[in-house]
């Protein structure tokens, strides 16, 4: 899995942008589109809901230090695909084209910030799912949203693929057997 840091790094240096609340957003956007595009996690680390927005404490760490235009950048190419795909769509001229999360009261980080305030916790973590949930709506709605990178797609081994199948079809017999009796 690839660490947040080189995804924010990545971000800066790819696209030559400073702004250290436009790079958070930016990796929380790539964070979440994975999550819809692969059901994976692009990044391991916490995403927590401060109250001007999502940030990711080791981006903030290195935005701090300035070392996020210095540091060398390891992401797979999995990785950068999706980056690419999102900041395709949300960044011009190192910019966002886009309102920023704040402006609905639905977005995931907004929500857990709010909950959060009223209980009087602070930098609460956005989960993954709400995150998932949030995003994956707003593609199936059919809102504006980023294209999906191209599917890697490896061709299985024949050999390997028959015996998967006729493990599994052993499997389910029985099971399949007893369906087919009602």
């Amino acid at each position: 899995m690839d660490s947040a840091l080189d995804v924010g790094a990545y971000i800066a240096q790819r696209y030559d942008i400073r702004d250290a609340p436009t790079i958070q957003l930016l990796a929380y956007y790539s964070q979440a589109w994975a999550l819809v595009w692969s059901g994976r996690p692009l990044f391991a680390d916490e995403i927590e809901a401060w109250a001007d927005g999502p940030v990711v404490r080791s981006i903030y760490a290195a935005e701090k230090a300035a070392d996020l235009t210095v540091r060398h950048v390891d992401l797979s190419e999995d990785a950068q695909e999706t980056v690419e795909a999102v900041c395709r769509f949300y960044v011009r001229d190192g910019r966002l084209t886009v309102p920023p999360p704040s402006s609905s009261s639905a977005e995931p980080w907004r929500a857990v910030a709010g909950m959060a305030q009223q209980a009087g916790l602070s930098r609460p973590v956005v989960s993954q799912a709400a995150m998932r949930r949030y995003y994956a709506r707003l593609s199936l709605e059919g809102l504006a949203r980023p294209a999906p990178p191209a599917l890697t797609v490896e061709v299985a081994d024949e050999g390997k693929f028959q015996e998967f199948r006729k493990g599994h079809a052993r499997r389910w017999r029985a099971a399949l057997d007893r369906l087919a009796d009602l």
